[in-house]
């Protein structure tokens, strides 16, 4: 059946439809990161463009090892400082049941930002130590220890040469405590 003969209420529907598709797709296309390092580091630094800490974090738990040396020079700018403290707090992922069902399924840490955090806060579980006097651990030195080693997690990121996203990085590590 041709267009022509189609009622105009049909005809407006799949006018509608048409700019509603084209303005989704418009969107979907203008709202993704770029994919270059370089590309990446001129916008942040050329346009004024201001990365957040958690950002930063996502596109090292992607597999960006570029992004993890800039979060290293970052973090070692303000070390020592009340403004490190805050960026690692701010890249600490929520605790494990703060997670969607949904993040915990294979394959979820490629597409989901909240499955690669949930991999990251396993992985400090791993590697976050234990206080030498367990009755006098307190919430905030646990906090401390885990801003600790995700701070030493984001270093070694950055000195890789192989590092492929934070689920090989998680697998490796469960690996070493089976042993």
């Amino acid at each position: 059946m041709p267009i022509a003969f189609l009622p105009s209420q049909t005809m407006a529907l799949l006018f509608a439809l048409l700019c509603f598709i084209t303005s989704k797709a418009n969107a979907f296309a203008t709202s993704r990161p770029l994919k270059s390092a370089e590309t990446h580091r001129l916008q942040s630094s050329f346009l004024g463009v201001v990365q957040t800490p958690s950002l930063l974090l996502d596109d090292v738990l992607r597999g960006n090892s570029t992004a993890a040396s800039e979060a290293v020079s970052m973090l070692t700018e303000v070390r020592g400082t009340e403004t490190m403290e805050e960026y690692l707090s701010d890249m600490t992922p929520p605790e494990m049941n703060d997670f969607p069902l949904w993040a915990r399924l294979p394959g979820m840490a490629k597409v989901s930002r909240r499955a690669r955090q949930l991999r990251l806060r396993r992985l400090l579980e791993i590697s976050t130590p234990t206080a030498e006097d367990e009755s006098e651990d307190s919430e905030e030195s646990k906090n401390k220890r885990t801003r600790r080693a995700l701070f030493v997690l984001i270093r070694n990121i950055a000195d890789s040469d192989n590092y492929s996203g934070i689920s090989e990085v998680l697998s490796i590590a469960k690996e070493g405590c089976s042993r």
